[in-house]
């Protein structure tokens, strides 16, 4: 079982919780499994990473392990996290019944709208994200916020801007003075007939052409 001072704080919206110090060493020795993952979930929820690798440093199985619940409406605004301007209508509910159903603790940081919070186990645990709850529902398909971004990372999906070319280059040698010395330096630079890609900034922007024609110098040539 979870500690009284655990079960006392569930749905006390207005109370402030240390998990840092619930978490440490001595704390989690007066816990069993059970009550180890109903903090876990607790940790989760409120986006306290330092408090979430406490608890998996003791037991590292716990980072795998199904989380006993299910999902039901977040009446009580167990979950602040918004889908457009209002609180999501459903969330996942801590039991610690296993016949209620389970869910995992990557969907609980997905859910709870934590990008770096899913990271640590997408990417620190290697949690399988694959893996469904109860009900055949992935990690993924329990975003909120910007914690998609992190599934946009583990497919190779770059957020920054970029440039490609496709063309003509000539090889082009210059002295240059490096620490008060000359020296020669060679540089690859655009000329002839080209193509310059443009992909914006954001994960799921697309590569655009930004200009075909004519370059000189490195520069698009406008006539």
């Amino acid at each position: 079982m979870a500690s009284d001072a655990v079960l006392g704080w569930r749905g006390a919206r207005d109370a402030k919780r240390n998990l840092l110090k619930e978490t440490t060493g001595d704390a989690l020795q007066l816990l069993d499994e059970e009550g180890k993952s109903e903090l876990l979930f607790d940790c989760i929820r409120a986006g306290n990473i330092d408090a979430v690798q406490n608890i998996i440093d003791t037991d590292p199985k716990l980072s795998g392990k199904k989380i006993w619940g299910y999902e039901g409406s977040n009446v009580k605004n167990e979950i602040k996290v918004k889908d457009g301007d209002k609180l999501i209508s459903r969330c996942y509910h801590f039991t610690g019944v296993e016949k209620d159903g389970f869910f995992l603790p990557q969907h609980v940081a997905a859910e709870s709208g934590f990008k770096e919070m899913l990271r640590l186990f997408m990417f620190t645990y290697f949690c399988d994200m694959e893996e469904p709850d109860y009900r055949g529902i992935k990690a993924e398909e329990k975003c909120n916020g910007d914690t998609i971004h992190a599934f946009y990372e583990q497919k190779g999906m770059k957020f920054e801007s970029h440039e490609r070319y496709e063309g003509g280059t000539i090889t082009k040698r210059e002295k240059v003075m490096k620490e008060g010395k000359p020296i020669m330096m060679t540089s690859t630079i655009r000329s002839g007939s080209g193509v310059l890609f443009l992909k914006p900034e954001g994960f799921e922007s697309t590569e655009k052409v930004l200009y075909r024609g004519t370059f000189k110098d490195n520069k698009y040539v406008c006539w």
